[in-house]
């Protein structure tokens, strides 16, 4: 069962950041469907932030970028109106999410979470990311880049069968997040 989940999530997850990276709005429809299959896998895993990050935050916020970046898109162009930080603001995000994700990392280790440091951090630059997704901001692909790398590493030291397909698509994450980094800074 998991192998098939994570086959499929991995199908979905290639929708998902292809749309994403394009600065689509139907992205986000993948986005729903591939957050409710991983919170399957990491409570499969016991991965305790992973699975409540993607069933209680990445859900809802998928929702709601859905509905922002469609209410964003140029009829012209037909993709999402980006936004750019300043380098400051961005700094602050960085460092007020490097903060709590050792306190969640903490509060994950008390609890018996199978890789507490790489799921606090996850978890918490995770929510960051779709929030900086949710602004439309060209930084959110720094932050998805940072998730991504942990989240290869994490599957990597998990490593059961299902993991291959879980971590290949977070590779697959990982070489987008750069990728559009790049794309949407010259946008």
């Amino acid at each position: 069962m998991d192998n098939f989940v994570s086959i499929i999530y991995a199908l979905l997850g290639l929708f998902y950041i292809v749309l994403l990276g394009k600065g689509k709005y139907q992205a986000f429809i993948f986005g729903v469907l591939t957050s409710l299959l991983y919170s399957f896998l990491a409570f499969k895993n016991a991965l305790w932030g992973s699975f409540a990050l993607n069933l209680f935050y990445y859900v809802p916020i998928e929702t709601a970028s859905l509905i922002k970046w469609f209410q964003n898109t140029n009829p012209e162009t037909k993709t999402v109106n980006k936004l750019k930080l300043k380098k400051r603001e961005f700094i602050l995000y960085l460092f007020g999410a490097t903060i709590l994700s050792l306190v969640l990392s903490y509060i994950l280790f008390i609890n018996h979470d199978k890789l507490p440091l790489f799921d606090g951090f996850i978890t918490i630059f995770s929510i960051l990311g779709a929030y900086l997704t949710l602004r439309r901001v060209v930084e959110q692909w720094i932050v998805w880049t940072i998730v991504n790398f942990l989240t290869v590493v994490m599957w990597i030291v998990v490593g059961n069968f299902s993991s291959i397909f879980v971590g290949l698509i977070w590779l697959i994450y990982l070489v987008c997040g750069i990728v559009f980094y790049f794309q949407w800074r010259k946008g």
